[in-house]
């Protein structure tokens, strides 16, 4: 029961630190002057423009049987 009392402790621990890093993170963009909508603006442009070569790639990967062997998946996987 200690060893989980533990595991949990260091857990939250990571998990506040980690929270400290990314306020800090944030701190430090808002006094550098970065606007925190404009990056939010195009990191969702960024991932629009990616997410289509992307999925190609799963749907490419997932489709070869040299890289799936038996869980290969169908030429048309629809309801």
């Amino acid at each position: 029961m200690a060893r989980l009392h533990g595991r949990q402790a260091e857990r939250r621990r990571q998990v506040l630190r980690v929270m400290a890093v990314a306020m800090a993170l944030g701190l430090v963009l808002n006094f550098a002057g970065l606007n925190a909508v404009k990056m939010l603006f195009w990191s969702a442009v960024i991932n629009g423009l990616l997410a289509p070569p992307l999925i190609l790639l799963v749907i490419l990967l997932t489709s070869s049987h040299k890289v799936m062997g038996k869980s290969v998946n169908r030429r048309y996987s629809g309801t």
